[in-house]
């Protein structure tokens, strides 16, 4: 996911690929935005584990309808 892609209610997933084997592919909606607008840092309100910090390099979109 790219910065200026990140919005407030957008739906994320958690990549495969982040160091938290417990969070990967995890799904949750966009609630926050802190920091550069070139370099933010997310607050997403997971579906199944409450809200949790993340930079937007550790999302990625999901499709719209998915």
């Amino acid at each position: 996911m790219l910065s200026e892609e990140a919005r407030i209610g957008k739906r994320v997933r958690i990549r495969q690929d982040h160091r938290s084997t417990a969070l990967r592919g995890m799904v949750g909606t966009i609630e926050k935005r802190w920091g550069n607008p070139e370099y933010i840092a997310l607050d997403v309100m997971l579906d199944d584990r409450g809200s949790v910090l993340f930079w937007y390099y550790e999302l990625e979109k999901i499709a719209e309808g998915a």
